[in-house]
Parts: structure tokens; sequence; C-alpha cells
């Protein structure tokens, strides 16, 4: 009688453990899953959301050189650099096309998604709002939405404003199939969700995969680069059509100054650009230029617009790539740069995190946490252990 009491028990014992060793693989595999990274991609869009303290990403293109829509992702990640986590959100909706241009409003604790490609140079006038917190994409459908793609847009948190420069009209609107450059300058109010055109006379040339950046201290957009046409960029070693100089735009007085010095970065296009508030200086890596053989990059400057000087860092770590995004992430003083193409690899795309340290001059490749598959394996194996061993009791 007792020992069949005691089988009993063994069989409740083994049964227990057989069930938490499935739910344990279960929850492990779950949590893996939210673990990994995004893929390989250029052309997608990143920005740091500041009240939640995560960069947030969103689509580009994964299969680098397919015609557009191929390799298109329309996913959304945010990553904390605290834990080194990408965490892939699963909001029910997304924006229309990809190549967007992101800005984050902090006023209204939201990212504003704009300039959409729904087809290879087919632009969409969709302007998108994505609430962290409650995981949702939602459509502005605002008041004068412009109908641009590859422009880029910046928060002006001063005046509590998304500006907006550049980009070009679809190659539908041109019958020789090109698509058109405008030097537009545009304004997006998220409380009234209104675009309003900011028709100043002194604006820069048209343009494309330029960058803007916000310097907080100076109340300024400072934009750099960008091709600035598209049917002979390509075949231009000079960089004449590219975006030439560096521009800083005043809201307040809707006006653009060319802040340019001798000692400018090579004019370039597809590079990456963020300001460090910490610092007071906007930070540039990377991107396409003609100088280079390889037509890549691995340079890094800084621009401080109280001297309006830019300076050539030369950190150590640097990579060649354009492409990739960066955003600075306040509370923890770095920059994050992630993705891009690489120069050595037959045009490889890439889903490396870089860390850029601007006091210690550092570029640092982030590594995946594998301490949690680690434990998970080894926590597994010991149940499977016991399990057996208990099966092995229960056949003597």
């Amino acid at each position: 009688m007792k020992k069949m009491e005691n089988e009993k028990k063994v069989r409740i014992v083994y049964a227990t453990v057989i069930m938490t060793t499935l739910l344990f693989l279960t929850t492990s595999s779950i949590l893996l899953a939210n673990a990994a990274i995004p893929k390989q991609r250029n052309s997608f869009s990143m920005e740091y959301d500041s009240t939640n303290q995560k960069v947030i990403l969103y689509g580009g293109d994964t299969t680098y050189g397919d015609a557009a829509p191929v390799g298109w992702n329309y996913d959304t990640w945010a990553f904390d650099y605290a834990t080194n986590t990408w965490t892939k959100m699963e909001p029910a909706t997304h924006p229309e096309g990809t190549f967007k241009s992101l800005a984050y409003d902090s006023e209204s604790e939201k990212m504003i998604a704009w300039r959409g490609s729904i087809s290879d140079h087919v632009v969409s006038n969709q302007t998108w709002i994505y609430d962290y917190s409650a995981d949702t994409w939602t459509n502005a459908e605002p008041t004068g939405d412009p109908r641009l793609g590859l422009g880029s847009i910046e928060y002006d948190s001063e005046s509590d404003i998304v500006i907006a420069h550049g980009g070009s009209l679809g190659k539908d609107y041109n019958p020789d199939g090109v698509p058109i450059l405008i030097n537009q300058t545009w304004a997006y109010d998220y409380n009234t969700n209104t675009w309003t055109n900011m028709t100043d006379p002194s604006h820069p040339i048209g343009r494309y995969y330029h960058k803007l950046a916000y310097d907080s201290e100076s109340d300024r957009i400072i934009m750099f680069g960008g091709g600035a046409r598209f049917d002979t960029v390509a075949e231009d070693p000079t960089g004449k059509t590219m975006g030439q100089g560096t521009w800083a735009y005043d809201y307040n007085t809707n006006t653009w100054e060319n802040v340019s010095v001798n000692m400018n970065p090579e004019v370039r296009y597809g590079h990456s650009m963020a300001y460090d508030s910490e610092s007071d200086r906007v930070i540039l890596h990377g991107g396409y230029y003609y100088l280079n053989p390889k037509g890549l990059t691995d340079e890094t400057w800084a621009f401080d617009y109280n001297t309006a000087t830019w300076t050539q860092l030369n950190p150590e770590g640097d990579l060649e790539r354009r492409g990739a995004n960066m955003a600075y992430d306040a509370e923890n003083d770095k920059i994050i740069l992630f993705g891009g193409v690489d120069p050595d690899a037959q045009f490889t795309l890439l889903k490396e995190i870089w860390i850029f340290d601007y006091n210690a001059n550092t570029w640092t490749q982030l590594t995946e946490d594998t301490s949690f598959s680690m434990i998970s394996f080894l926590i597994s194996l010991n149940l499977i252990v016991i399990a057996i061993l208990l099966r092995r009791k229960l056949k003597k």
C-alpha cells in the first residue's frame, strides 16, 4: 500500500515536471521571439521617443537591389539601450508604403511619419501618427498634406511644430519618368492636424536623401547634403548635382540661412544625422559620395551652429555605410545607429547596432544578449534530466 502511494506521488511529480518543462519551453520561445532583432535593411526610419525612452524603427527595404516594393517591410520595432533589447511591436495597421521620415513630437508624445513611397518613385501624401503606449498607427488625414517623397522632417520643440523640406513629386507627375525635386518647406501642426507651405524666398534648392536635425540650444533646424538631380547624379564625378552647403532654418522668422564654411564635409546623400543635446553638436555619419572609390564613406563629423564649424572626429571603430539611420538617446547620452549597406560585401544589407559616444569619440558595436538563451537552455536541460530520473524510478 505504501509502495503504491509512493509511486502515485512520483507520478504526480513526474507529470508536474513534464508540464513545467513544456510551459517553460513555450514561454522561452515567445520571449526569445520578442528578443529578436529587426531584419537587415536600409531606407528605413528611426527616431527617439523621449517620453518612453525607446528608439522607434519603422519599415525599410530588406532586399537591396530589388525593384520596389519587393522586400519592403512595414514592421515597427522599439529598442531599449539600457537593456540592449529590441521589441517587435504589433500594431493592428501601419502606414502605406515605406521610406517614411519620422519625427517625435514630445509635446503630444506621438511619433509623426511622413513622405511614404507606395511603389518605385510613386509617393503618398499620407501622414501617420504612432503612439508607443497604445501601440497604434493612425492615418492623420491632415489638411494640406504635401504629396512628396524622399524628403526629410524634424520636430522643432520650441515652436511645437514639425518641419519638412525637399523631396520629390513622384515620377508619375513627369512624362519623362524622372521624379521632380521640390524646394518647398512645410510645417505640420499636430494640434490642428494641418500642413502649411512656408513660402520662403531664401530656401535651399530641392533635394532628396538629405537629413535634418533640430539644434534645440540654438532653436534651428540644420540641414546637410542630399542629391539635387535625379537624371545626372549617378554620372557626375564632381558632385555638382549634390545638395551643397549647410543650412539652418528658423521657424520663427521663416528664413533659411546658408551657414556653410570652408571646411564642410564632402557633399553626399544617404548619410545619417542626429543632434546630441548634451554636447550641443549635430553628428553626421557615413553616406555616399564620389571621391571615395567605394562610393561610401566612414567619416564622422560634428557641427557647432554657434561657431558655424564642422569638425571631423576620426573616432575609433569608424564604419562605412549609407542608408543607415541614427537616433540620439538623450537619457543615456548616446547616438544609436542601425542597418545600412555594407561596402565590403557586395552591398549586403546590415542589421548591426552601433553606439557613438561623443565624449569618448568612439563607435562601439553592440552584440546580442545571449545570456537569456543560455539560461533557458540550462534550466530546460535540468528539467529534462529530472524527468528522466523520475521515469526510471517509476519503472523500477
